[in-house]
């Protein structure tokens, strides 16, 4: 039972991270980042002003999580916390997972990507970037299932964000 549910998640990560991530030679996503092109009617301004209703209505606080929004030029980037986190003995690492979105829309086109993804420790204020992970696992430092379980569940929220934001991105507006 445990080989198919690797089997299944080392499937699933590999489908999900090639229709939407850059990988080094180990396989592991260090950057998820994409570009959409909608039809002609959408234009910059229209796309930036659908993603700040979308980032209202999926975070608490919007203006906390905003760190630039320059709707003249359609750039906005977020830093957020998302919900994964790695597993230390079983248990949920104390800590929380950190990441930034940035938004930039071009005529009808706009790019999202991730970045500057990293856990930090509670207590000790001690920061593990997502490579400084990946390179813990390849130097045996860290075991093999945590890692890949922590970088499948970050994989997997990275792109639920996506598709939720390209959901309602890709909607044209009858204009209410």
């Amino acid at each position: 039972m445990k080989t198919i549910k690797l089997m299944m998640m080392t499937l699933m990560m590999c489908f999900l991270g090639a229709s939407f991530s850059q990988t080094d030679t180990t396989g592991f996503t260090i950057q998820l980042s994409k570009i959409v092109e909608l039809d002609s009617s959408f234009t910059a301004q229209k796309t930036t002003s659908s993603f700040l209703n979308w980032v209202a209505l999926n975070f608490k606080s919007a203006n906390n999580v905003i760190q630039l929004k320059d709707v003249e030029n359609s750039n906005v980037i977020l830093k957020f916390i998302l919900s994964s986190s790695p597993m230390s003995m079983g248990v949920p690492a104390d800590g929380s997972t950190h990441c930034t979105l940035s938004f930039k829309a071009v005529d009808n086109r706009y790019k999202i990507e991730f970045s500057q993804i990293y856990f930090k420790y509670r207590l000790n204020e001690y920061i593990v970037t997502y490579e400084e992970y990946k390179t813990a696992y390849l130097d045996g430092k860290a075991g093999k299932k945590t890692a890949i379980n922590y970088i499948l569940s970050l994989n997997g929220e990275l792109i639920a964000i996506y598709n939720s934001i390209t959901s309602a991105l890709n909607v044209k507006s009858d204009g209410f």
